[in-house]
């Protein structure tokens, strides 16, 4: 394969989106596991988020607190895959937060697990010692 047809090829992988059902909910919701460019932007934020003396980058991104809307906010989809909220939106993410603080736990726990399982790599990619 030469690199125009392996470029060809990658560019028309889509990411499959997995329908999500979450108990008392009237439709579904759509996750799909993030591209590299995606993880990329992620960390991105993450390294530039200004660490104290005493925080690593991680632990000073995490402070925000709309962090957990901003976090499901870039997982969230509709039918045709496209993100609900805009997760650099403080509006959005403020409604978004008051309506957390209010659901049930689980709510939250199915939408992360969920994009977990779509982000782990198949029983059939991991060898004997892990990935």
């Amino acid at each position: 394969m030469d690199k125009s047809k392996f470029l060809a090829n990658l560019r028309a992988s889509a990411v499959p989106l997995r329908p999500l059902q979450i108990p008392g909910w009237d439709g579904l919701v759509y996750i799909r596991a993030q591209t590299l460019g995606e993880i990329r932007e992620i960390l991105e934020e993450r390294d530039s988020a200004a660490p104290t003396e005493t925080d690593d980058s991680r632990t000073a991104f995490q402070k925000d607190p709309l962090y957990l809307a901003r976090s499901i906010a870039k997982i969230v989809r509709d039918e045709d895959g496209a993100l609900i909220f805009d997760a650099k939106s403080d509006a959005e993410m403020t409604e978004l937060m008051a309506v957390l603080a209010d659901a049930a736990p689980e709510v939250s726990r199915a939408i992360h697990d969920a994009h977990n399982e779509v982000n782990s790599p198949a029983k059939s990619e991991v060898g004997p010692e892990g990935n």
